[in-house]
This record gives C-alpha cells, structure tokens and sequence, in this order.
C-alpha cells in the first residue's frame, strides 16, 4: 500500500491536554483508500476507515466531508495547507473578502439591498445576479462602503457596476454606522484560519454539488431531446425557467451534441416567411447579435405582443444554432 498523503492534526481537551490524530490516503491496486488514526484517552490508538475504492473524486469527497466534520469538532492540522487548491485560493484576497462577508453579513442591510436589487432587476429586465451577486451584497453589508471609492473596494463592484448603482448602494449603506474602516487589509488579521478553511471546503463541496446537479440536468436534457420532448414539457420536467433552458441547450450544441431534434420541434410553429427572413438576415448581419436579425424580420416589433416577442426570440436562437451548423460556424 502506498502512501500518498499524511497529516497530523491536534485539539485542546476541556483538560488543557492536547489531542492528536492523524489522517492518511493511501493507494493499493488501484483503489484508494483513506484512515483516521486517533489516540484516546487511555493512549491506545484506533482507526476509521473513511473511504476504500474508486473513483479519486469520491475518494476525495468522502475525505472532506470527514475532515471538516474534524475540523468543527476542534481539531487543527499541523499542516494547514494540504493541497495546493489552499496555496491559491488563501493568497486570492478577494476569496477571503468574501469568507469575511458570507460569515459576517449584517442581516439587516442585506434584506434591504436584496429589496433593492430585486426592484432594479425588474426594472431593467435582468437577471438579480447580474445586478449584484448574493456574496457582494453581504460584503456590502458587513463593510459599509460610504464612498465609490470605498464601495469600488468590494470585489466584482468594478467601474461598470460602481456607475451604475453607486448613489443607489451608498443611500443604503449611509444609514447605517459602520465599526470597521477601509482599506480592508485589516480582515487578513482577523480571519481564524481554521475556520476560513473549513470555508473553503465547504465552498469548494457546493460547487462539486452544483456541478454534479448540472450535470445530471444536461444528461435528463439530451435524452427528451432525443425523445422530441417539446422545451414546455422539458421545463416542465427539469424545474427550469425558459431562458436557462434555452442557454444549456445553446451549451449543449457547443459541446458537440445533436440538439437538432429539438430544433426541428420548435421551429414547426415558425412561419416559413419569417424563418426565411431571419436566415437572410443572419447571412446579412452574422450571427452575434439577435437585436439586428430581429429588426429585419419585423421592422416595427413594438406591435408585437410581448409574449410574441419572447417567442420570435426562443425561435431565433435556435435557428441561430441550425445556422451556424449548417454554415460550419458551430
């Protein structure tokens, strides 16, 4: 059996004696497996496997799992940096801001600018992350930015958004009597860095999550396409809102997949005019922009219904894809 990885980690008991552990991943054959060695009080050692087999992602998984279970219960490692995802991430400032926002947020100014970016999303027909992100409100929230200056000092509150909602986000965050001070370099001395990394863990599990909950979405996608599922029941059946359906079937013909059932079923209720119009319009404009095609194919799209526009645009962006196939762009 080879070993591959080994850390030794150490908790102060209620009696001021220190605690050891250590926990290793080894290899043997191809299978993966993972120990936690632990002292009790009497000294004698005892070991719980953690994990024994395949693939190394569930290895990897069942390993934090288990170690910021570890980590919460008090235990700290001697060497606090195990992988190299740590290194990175530990140096990215901006991560730390938002550890220090996600864990600090004041949850009162939060529901108000949540409040806020609500009504300005509606207002300007965006999606509320484009407005702003959950993590930038909360760190909003937490440091009380009291001039652009400041407020430019939140990570993702670049120039573009700072011109946009500045006198906005500041009319918020003046009400409010902040007990910290900009700059921020101050938050690298107040940070436990233990608890910054079972941050870390936890955030890097709900991306996995997401990923693998995304993943299994495009799998459920591919096969009513393949089925001619029409995108109403599609949505219907994966709990999606029209537009990020639309997007993951745009990612879907990225990546190489046959979409082309589902295209072929949508554009069965296009008029041949108007399919004729917006290819001609896609050969004249190119195919980066529906704003242009659209306005060739009606001219005067305000006496459209909005319903019929948002139609004409779920039509163009799958003709797009048809397009850009059979034209060699894809």
């Amino acid at each position: 059996m080879n070993l591959v990885f080994l850390n030794s980690l150490e908790k102060m008991t209620e009696e001021d004696r220190v605690k050891t552990a250590q926990v290793s991943i080894c290899e043997d054959k191809g299978n993966w497996h993972v120990f936690w060695n632990e002292s009790q009080e009497d000294g004698r050692p005892v070991q719980e496997s953690w994990f024994e087999g395949q693939p190394w992602e569930a290895m990897l998984e069942e390993f934090r799992r288990n170690i910021r279970q570890k980590l919460e219960d008090g235990y700290s490692p001697l060497i606090r940096e195990p992988f190299q995802r740590y290194t990175a991430e530990r140096a990215n400032f901006a991560l730390l801001l938002q550890y220090y926002g996600d864990t600090r947020a004041n949850e009162a100014v939060y529901e108000e600018l949540r409040l806020w970016r609500r009504e300005r999303a509606i207002k300007e027909s965006k999606s509320a992350y484009i407005v702003a992100t959950n993590s930038q409100l909360r760190m909003i929230s937490n440091f009380l930015p009291q001039t652009i200056d400041e407020l430019k000092q939140i990570p993702g509150m670049g120039k573009q958004r700072s011109d946009l909602y500045a006198s906005d986000l500041l009319a918020i965050t003046a009400k409010h009597v902040r007990q910290t001070s900009f700059p921020l370099d101050w938050v690298k001395l107040d940070v436990d860095e233990s608890e910054y990394l079972q941050w870390l863990d936890k955030l890097e599990e709900d991306k996995e999550n997401a990923r693998q909950l995304r993943k299994q979405t495009k799998m459920k996608l591919l096969e009513g396409i393949a089925n001619g599922v029409e995108l109403a029941k599609l949505q219907q059946q994966l709990s999606l809102r029209r537009r990020d359906l639309l997007a993951m079937v745009e990612e879907l013909d990225r990546e190489g997949y046959d979409v082309q059932p589902l295209i072929d079923t949508e554009l069965k209720s296009m008029p041949s005019e108007e399919r004729e119009k917006a290819w001609s319009a896609f050969e004249e404009q190119g195919d980066r922009y529906l704003k242009p095609v659209m306005q060739l194919v009606y001219p005067e799209p305000t006496s459209l219904e909005s319903s019929k526009v948002n139609m004409v645009y779920e039509w163009l962006r799958l003709l797009r894809l048809q397009f850009r196939r059979e034209k060699g762009l894809a």
